[in-house]
């Protein structure tokens, strides 16, 4: 039987949950200088990691699961440079 754990919101969740969650967040937490970086930067990905001391494909899988919009946006910004169009600088900052 799953222990059951009430948070400070009187959200309950199972210990299993509970471990799951924090363990998200401090994912989060890990990539959220990388994210930063990237996104208002013209640093590259491989830049963004040695900066910030995270593994590169770990960096890239975290973008490409949590962060989907500013890998579109980097690649629209790529194509419209090459095309000789300006780049959008409206960022969808979350």
């Amino acid at each position: 039987m799953a222990q059951v754990v009430s948070t400070d919101n009187n959200i309950v969740v199972t210990n299993r949950e509970k471990a799951l969650l924090l363990k998200r967040h401090a994912l989060h937490s890990k990539y959220k200088k990388a994210v930063e970086l990237y996104r208002n930067t013209g640093m590259t990905m491989a830049e963004v990691a040695e900066a910030c001391k995270v593994s590169l494909s770990g960096f890239g899988q975290h973008l490409r699961f949590y962060h989907k919009e500013i890998l579109e946006q980097k690649k629209t910004d790529e194509e419209n440079r090459q095309s000789g169009k300006e780049p959008d600088i409206r960022r969808n900052d979350r």
